[in-house]
């Protein structure tokens, strides 16, 4: 599989992998997408690169039939995890739930859920059961 190297000015997507690079033309991050059968995306494999080129994360991207992603998740080098977002979806497409839990260095976690409601085209937000104003 090509590998693909943007500028970070002009990050284009294609059907293989790429890298993009920081203005001293190092590699931040590449990005492997798989493909299904029918060639949508349904996974998206993501590593972080360090100012010694050496990989110090990984993230994994799950994708729904219609390409949303639904789960992502972040691990150290060491396979530890660090983030995990999950994410659903109403049947109009719109994000109706986002569940954030991240991963401490003591081993305790913080999860917090975002819930959407509509009414029309008016979205409200509630972080932890609390509305959200702006």
């Amino acid at each position: 599989m090509p590998v693909l190297l943007f500028a970070q000015e002009g990050i284009t997507q294609g059907d293989y992998s790429y890298a993009i690079r920081n203005e001293a033309g190092q590699v931040i991050t590449s990005h492997h997408p798989v493909f299904d059968s029918h060639n949508r995306r349904t996974v998206e494999i993501i590593y972080s690169y360090d100012e010694s080129g050496v990989v110090y994360e990984r993230t994994l991207c799950s994708f729904d039939k219609q390409g949303r992603e639904i789960r992502r998740e972040t691990y150290t080098v060491d396979e530890y995890p660090l983030f995990v977002q999950e994410t659903k979806y109403d049947a109009q497409g719109r994000k109706t739930k986002l569940t954030q839990t991240s991963y401490n260095e003591d081993g305790t976690t913080q999860t917090d859920s975002f819930v959407y409601k509509y009414k029309g085209d008016v979205c409200r937000t509630f972080l932890n059961r609390k509305e959200m104003t702006l």
